[in-house]
């Protein structure tokens, strides 16, 4: 599940960055198609399918140009920060208490 979260995130920056129009629009299918569609191949359940249906059907609009480019790069900002939250509870806890953690401590700790 943290790959696709971080794939979504990572897509959704480059959807935000895009400066062309066209290609924005695209990218913003291509999320829709790739993680909120119902059969979705990399689907975020962590957002609940209400959540994923709004946002798919936000993606659409923008993609028909019937949302504002200015609205339309935000319309994956909540689901960005969600996919955050995800990662941190699915991440970060884990890897404090990995080996690895534990062995950057002791290194830190005998660097005084």
């Amino acid at each position: 599940m943290s790959l696709a979260l971080f794939e979504f995130w990572m897509d959704v920056q480059d959807y935000k960055s895009e400066p062309e129009l066209g290609e924005m629009r695209r990218l913003g299918s291509r999320i829709g198609e790739t993680f909120l569609a119902p059969a979705a191949p990399m689907a975020l359940d962590s957002l609940g399918e209400e959540a994923r249906a709004e946002l798919l059907s936000q993606t659409r609009a923008a993609a028909d140009a019937s949302l504002p480019a200015a609205a339309a790069r935000r319309i994956f900002d909540s689901a960005q920060l969600a996919a955050v939250a995800a990662m941190e509870a699915q991440c970060y806890e884990p890897f404090l208490r990995s080996d690895h953690f534990s062995y950057i401590l002791e290194l830190k700790a005998k660097e005084g």
